[in-house]
């Protein structure tokens, strides 16, 4: 069984709004993802669980938080709200950055849905902490315009039948000019429906994770 170093509920507080989090440091950890998430997702969902025990399987921790409170999110407006949304994401990632149980370790994003274009907006924002990105089944069309200033490492993740997500990501793909990946999983419709598609996903996640998150210190004197 995994055992932590660290595990723990960090409230951050962001213009007098509460937003909590999941932050898992497993023993041995050399870096941090931060899952981004849209509309259509929690931080309690099981797909965000599937992947972060693959990550953490990999000595990768986690921070999962959900960016709107429960009475933001009755607000559709504020669910469309990209500015506020990444907003709220540097602010966590720099705040995380300056945790003690953080500082020394690398990051990156893990976002699905709406949440790939609030990663997208962070990475470009944080060039220098945020080292890889992580966009799964994503709606890419919200961050097109952002694409030539990507910098962190980039993997793309879709299903070979979702055609209108295929097409924004050949699109993003096309766009980038960082070190990029697009991994297309053949004959599946969705990432997230079927158990197997599911795992597999994570395994890609954690593959692609475990090479552009190394350790910070060695990274940095190579």
């Amino acid at each position: 069984m995994l055992k932590y170093k660290f595990r723990d509920i960090i409230p951050i507080s962001i213009d007098n709004t509460l937003l909590e989090g999941e932050l898992l440091i497993p023993y041995n950890s050399h870096s941090l993802v931060i899952f981004s998430h849209g509309k259509e997702n929690s931080r309690f969902s099981l797909r965000n669980k599937i992947i972060e025990k693959e990550l953490h399987s990999l000595g990768i921790s986690t921070f999962q938080f959900d960016l709107l409170t429960k009475k933001e999110e009755q607000s559709e407006a504020n669910q469309l709200n990209i500015d506020l949304l990444s907003e709220r994401l540097i602010f966590v990632t720099y705040y995380l950055s300056l945790h003690e149980e953080c500082r020394d370790l690398r990051f990156g994003y893990f976002g699905n849905g709406n949440g790939a274009a609030y990663a997208i907006h962070s990475a470009v924002a944080l060039p220098d902490l945020i080292s890889t990105i992580v966009l799964c089944g994503s709606q890419l069309d919200l961050a097109i315009n952002l694409a030539t200033k990507v910098k962190a490492p980039t993997l793309l993740i879709v299903a070979e039948n979702d055609s209108e997500a295929l097409q924004q990501n050949k699109k993003f793909y096309k766009s980038l000019t960082c070190e990029t990946l697009i991994d297309v999983i053949p004959n599946v419709t969705s990432l997230f429906k079927n158990p197997n598609t599911l795992h597999e996903a994570a395994k890609i996640t954690g593959d692609w994770c475990n090479i552009f998150l190394q350790n910070k210190k060695e990274k940095l004197s190579a």
